[in-house]
């Protein structure tokens, strides 16, 4: 198309495509072999003439390095126009190749490489015929100033982001990565030692064991790649735990507390049979070991001192709050009760 664009370049410009021979024996890439083959002569019959040759050189074979060099030195531009590309090294290496010609990078978007040597390049869509024409002849027509502003952009570039610069900076990293992680596990406090954690128990007379669901009662490593509504699904606390849980429960000198930040329909479903303090939603709510849901208003939630507007909105109910007592309706009867400040001063009575 760009000789068709610009016939005047037939006779100035050549293009030397290189097409190195990979799964020949693939009858699909047989077809596309003649196909190229077929366009190339269709091109140089079209395009050529005695005096000035063909238009495209394609060769169909390896080159050794020097060959390689060779042609990555001589050539003004260097097309890229892969529609599917991993970093494509070729652009690199015509790059680093043109120090004292400063040829000209035409390169695909779809190319690792346009992402860092983009800003001294020419970015095509393969896609769009038309722009891949315009940037072949920008290329060929670009100013000398210019090209050497876009070559010096892309050599400084690779000259500073060498493979050996990459082994250096991938060890720092992994170097600062071992040192944060050392500096993490020396701040989390050590473990009770849990034979001293018995002995305390059995020796007081009052207990109070304040309990996190995730981590503590179920375990969270099994949440990786599972989606946020299928594991509060397949969360449970482990049956020989949950025996443990039933047992201390029935112990009438020992309040136990279970926190969460999840719902209070999930607290329900793993707990609720217990004798416990349940607080969901990060002790906003919370349910007594009888079983009755409250406002925490003792720890100053916004649930219970909100405006008359919201707690209005309150009163109509929420998926996470559906089915206790609304402020309103106990502030109605507070005279009747001073005594309810929330569940610690429960936890209290029960210690003393």
């Amino acid at each position: 198309m760009f000789l068709d664009d610009h016939p005047e370049w037939a006779s100035q410009c050549v293009l030397v495509q290189l097409a190195i021979p990979t799964r020949s024996e693939v009858p699909e890439y047989q077809r596309l072999k003649r196909q190229v083959h077929e366009m190339v002569g269709s091109i140089c019959g079209k395009h050529s003439n005695l005096y000035t040759g063909p238009p495209v050189i394609y060769l169909d074979g390896c080159v050794d390095h020097q060959e390689l060099t060779a042609l990555y030195r001589v050539a003004d531009v260097a097309l890229i126009s892969s529609i599917r590309d991993g970093m494509n090294l070729v652009a690199y290496e015509y790059v680093a190749s043109q120090q004292h010609k400063n040829g000209v990078l035409v390169i695909s978007e779809f190319a690792g490489a346009s992402q860092y040597l983009g800003a001294g390049s020419i970015r095509i869509n393969p896609w769009n015929l038309e722009e891949v024409s315009w940037a072949i002849y920008e290329a060929l027509t670009m100013g000398e100033d210019r090209r050497k502003e876009m070559h010096e952009y892309c050599f400084n570039y690779i000259r500073n982001h060498s493979a050996q610069r990459w082994a250096e900076t991938f060890i720092e990293t992994l170097k600062d990565a071992c040192a944060q992680r050392e500096e993490v596990s020396a701040s989390v406090s050590p473990l009770v030692p849990f034979d001293n954690v018995c002995r305390s128990i059995e020796s007081s007379n009052k207990r109070l064991l304040v309990l996190d669901l995730m981590d503590c009662l179920v375990p969270s490593k099994t949440r990786r790649g599972v989606p946020a509504k299928l594991y509060q699904s397949l969360m449970s606390v482990p049956k020989d735990l949950m025996a443990s849980l039933g047992r201390l429960a029935s112990d009438k000198n020992t309040v136990m507390v279970v926190t969460t930040s999840h719902s209070k329909q999930i607290l329900e479903r793993l707990l609720g049979h217990l004798p416990i303090y349940l607080l969901p939603e990060n002790g906003c709510i919370y349910r007594t070991p009888e079983g009755e849901w409250k406002y925490a208003d003792a720890l100053g939630c916004s649930c219970a001192t909100a405006e008359d507007n919201s707690l209005a909105e309150v009163e109509e109910g929420t998926e996470s709050t559906a089915g206790i007592s609304s402020p309103r309706s106990r502030a109605a009867s507070s005279s009747a009760d001073t005594s309810d400040h929330g569940w610690m001063n429960g936890v209290e009575e029960v210690l003393r």
